[in-house]
């Protein structure tokens, strides 16, 4: 609509906003399987580097110290997202063009799916060596965002 009664001439001083806005839509819940997906492959290619007894089973993983399922909230959407958002805002701010905005923008999505793949792997690990019972087993959304924001440091400082 807005297409439709600017023009793209007109839309161009928007188009931040507007990218700001699509980032907010619910749209992107079709990206958490694949993310999910992704997710569990790391996890197992990098559990199974360390000496602890490990079973896969789709996204079922089971370590000596208990069971642990890769949920869908577990696919990193949410940190991409986010990323994606703080990109966008440092990049206008910062006026940056060309590759520096490609790679700015490669750089904040590479430290959105890092800190959720040190997350899942964080939880299984400390949820093996204490038989479940480590609060982050339990409030692991919370220490996932608290992953994120330390990750988030030299996404900022930029």
């Amino acid at each position: 609509m807005l297409l439709a009664v600017y023009g793209w001439s007109g839309l161009r001083p928007l188009r931040v906003p507007l990218l700001l806005i699509v980032l907010v839509l619910p749209i992107w819940n079709l990206l958490q399987l694949p993310l999910r997906d992704i997710s569990t492959a790391i996890t197992h290619f990098i559990l199974q580097l360390t000496d602890i007894p490990l079973l896969m089973d789709g996204y079922r993983v089971t370590v000596p110290g208990g069971n642990f399922v890769i949920e869908e909230a577990c696919s990193g959407l949410g940190f991409l997202l986010i990323g994606l958002f703080i990109a966008t805002c440092f990049i206008k701010i910062n006026e940056l063009s060309g590759w520096r905005r490609t790679g700015y923008v490669l750089f904040a999505v590479s430290l959105a799916l890092l800190a959720n793949w040190l997350r899942i792997i964080i939880i299984i690990l400390v949820g093996n060596e204490t038989q479940m019972q480590h609060p982050i087993v339990t409030d692991h959304l919370s220490f996932g965002w608290l992953v994120y924001v330390i990750t988030l440091v030299p996404l900022i400082l930029g």
